[in-house]
């Protein structure tokens, strides 16, 4: 009966007596059988006046922290452990027998337990169940690294000869440390040191800037910085 109340809304664009208006955009989301969600079967009537579209996160993982970790401000070590292991951004199984599941919405959760907070194995329990007890614990011990990290302090008295770090997690830690303590005064150095990491670690940091510090785009050390990253691209 309220699939059938909706099709005036989505047939005639109207809510009892009243017009939509013309920029009103009708959407609609749903889940599948096959995930096992709490779905009902869509009848044809209801079928041919939509459009169906079939979305997959899966693969574009980068984009999520494109598009939604850096402009929320998603905590550093989320970003970071999810560079590292963008696998873990959604790893949802139908038939999976865990109370949950890593997904955009459970990370959102996770971000909020953590923000301005320790990550401590003290509160695996609650992490575990958010993300399931196999992906907290990996990523409690991820987050260790960053209480060994080089300060920006470091970084800034020499780098071009500041130490890089050798370990995989460490240097998605430094990377995502780095933007989070980039501003106006202290870019042109930044860019120096992060220059010295391979391609992948490069790009979150230069993709960072325009969604977290739009005003560091005109800077003079960012554009030579893209210049430099698009030469390497281009021999590449």
């Amino acid at each position: 009966m309220v699939v059938a109340a909706m099709y005036k809304l989505i047939l005639d664009r109207m809510v009892g007596q009243h017009k939509l208006h013309e920029n009103v955009l009708i959407a609609c989301a749903g889940n599948l059988d096959t995930d096992r969600a709490i779905t009902n079967p869509m009848g044809t009537a209801m079928q041919s006046r939509m459009i169906h579209l079939h979305l997959d996160i899966v693969g574009h993982e980068q984009e999520w922290i494109e598009d939604v970790a850096f402009p929320q401000n998603y905590d550093k070590r989320i970003i970071a452990y999810l560079s590292r292991y963008p696998s873990k951004l959604m790893d949802f199984r139908p038939d999976h027998s865990d109370s949950t599941f890593c997904s955009p919405r459970t990370w959102s959760f996770m971000n909020k337990l953590i923000q301005g907070q320790e990550v401590t194995e003290s509160r695996s329990a609650l992490y575990a169940g958010t993300i399931t007890s196999g992906v907290a614990v990996d990523f409690v011990q991820f987050t260790k690294v960053f209480q060994n990290l080089i300060t920006i302090k470091e970084i800034l008295s020499n780098p071009k000869e500041c130490k890089l770090p050798n370990d995989l997690n460490e240097k998605w830690a430094t990377i995502t440390y780095i933007i989070e303590n980039l501003d106006s005064t202290n870019i042109e150095p930044l860019t120096v040191y992060v220059d010295r990491f391979s391609l992948d670690f490069k790009l979150l940091f230069y993709r960072s800037i325009p969604i977290r510090q739009e005003k560091l785009m005109k800077h003079p050390a960012y554009r030579q910085a893209l210049l430099e990253l698009s030469r390497y691209l281009h021999n590449n």
